[in-house]
Parts: C-alpha cells; structure tokens; sequence
C-alpha cells in the first residue's frame, strides 16, 4: 500500500465509517420495519388517498418489492448520493486548504498519480462498502426467513455504483474550479437539485441520471438495463477524466 493511499484512508476514515454504519443501520431497519409495514397496508391505510401518493405503495406487502425499493430507491441511493458528494468534494480540496497540495507536487509523484491513488481508493471503498451492506441486507433477510436472491441483489450494485461514480466525479470537478470544499459541495447538490426539478417540471427524463437504470425492475423481473448503464458510466467517465485533465493543468 502507497504512502498516497495510505494517508487518503487515514484523512478519510472517519467518512467511511460513518457512511458504513449508517447503511447497516438502513438495512437492520428495513428487515425490522417490514412486518409492521405489511400489517398496515392489509389493514387498508392507503384506502382514500391520493392515487399520486400511494402509487406503488401497496404492492410492498411483497417483500422484495419492499426490500428492494426500500433499499437501492431510497436508503442506499440517498446516502450514496450525500458521501459520493463529501467525499469528491473534499479529495483534493483539502490539499488545497491545507496548503499540503505544494508538498505533495513537490514529492516524486507525477500529478497522474497523486489524482488515480487518491481518487481510485475513495472510489474502491466507496464501493466495498455498497457491496458488503448490501450483503449484509440479503443475509440478514434470508436468516430472517424471507426468500432473497441474493445474487440480484449484489449485482444491484452496478448501476447504483455508476450514479455514486458521476456524482464524486462531478464535486471532484467543481472543487478543483473553487478550491473550496464546502463551495463544491452545495454547488453539485445545486446541480442536482435543477437536472432533477428540470425532469420533474417538463418530464426531460434524460437530463435526471436518477431515472437510469432504475434497480426494482431488474431485482424483481431479471431485465438488466445494459444500455442505460453503459450511458451513466459513460457519464462518470468524461467527468472523471475531465476532472483528470483539470487537476494535471491547474497551477497551485
């Protein structure tokens, strides 16, 4: 392990273990909360309500919709999304306020590798712990005596991890324009915020990247969508080798 990577984890820790514990927690919720959210909706709470508010809801008393939806359309995207943010925002942010970024220009590291150490191991463990929370939610389900296909459920993971890499990607370029972490970041959740009021306001779908590759469908039907996930990778590609090219040619 490089010097590099060994002071982006140790700079980082905490990040990950917050991000970790919060998902395990998410997920012991879910399993708990089930039988209460079942009891519920076959006693008729949705009777009366709106159809906009409860579309969908009531085909939860299934308990891989529930778990499904629950997790990669709520819990897991939402907190993907937050420490996606925190983490890109700050990576080389960071530097720059701590005016470590001269030292570390300084050392014998090419600025290629200084970004692909700090950045890929951010990215690595971000995606460690979607996959073992992940697993650690089928297991838990399946001790639980609930039938789980665990194998979907891992592999779930892809076009969740595609959103996480363009959402990083995206507040690792705006940080590296303010040099300013805390700047960075609520200017990508600006960002955010109007592609998907955009979506929401004149149904423009394709400027939303929440609306690719939603994850239910698959879990529950087996149809994987390769083609809108090779587009959000696409996405965080050009972002990240954008962010790439402007880390290589800024001055410090």
């Amino acid at each position: 392990m490089t010097i590099l990577i060994k002071k982006e984890l140790k700079s980082a820790k905490w990040k990950y273990v917050i991000f970790f514990a919060l998902l395990i927690i998410m997920a012991i919720t879910i399993i708990i909360q089930y039988p209460f959210v079942k009891n519920l909706l076959e006693q008729g709470i949705l009777e009366g309500m709106p159809q906009w508010m409860v579309k969908g809801a009531s085909q939860q008393t299934d308990f891989n919709v529930y778990l499904s939806s629950n997790w990669f359309d709520k819990n897991l995207l939402q907190l993907s999304v937050i420490f996606s943010i925190l983490l890109g925002m700050s990576v080389i942010a960071t530097e720059v306020e701590d005016h470590t970024i001269e030292f570390l220009l300084t050392r014998p590291f090419s600025r290629e590798r200084i970004f692909f150490e700090k950045t890929g191991i951010q990215l690595a463990t971000g995606l460690i712990i979607m996959i073992l929370t992940t697993f650690v939610l089928g297991i838990i389900s399946l001790f639980q005596g609930y039938e789980v296909d665990l194998i979907r459920l891992l592999i779930g993971i892809i076009p969740l991890f595609a959103k996480f890499f363009i959402i990083y990607s995206l507040a690792l370029l705006v940080s590296l324009f303010f040099n300013d972490q805390v700047k960075a970041g609520i200017s990508t959740g600006v960002i955010l915020f109007l592609l998907w009021g955009i979506n929401f306001i004149w149904d423009l779908a394709f400027v939303n990247i929440f609306s690719y590759a939603p994850v239910t469908p698959f879990y529950l039907h087996g149809i994987f969508p390769w083609s809108a996930i090779l587009k959000l990778y696409l996405l965080a590609f050009v972002l990240y080798s954008l962010s790439l090219y402007k880390f290589k040619n800024k001055d410090f």
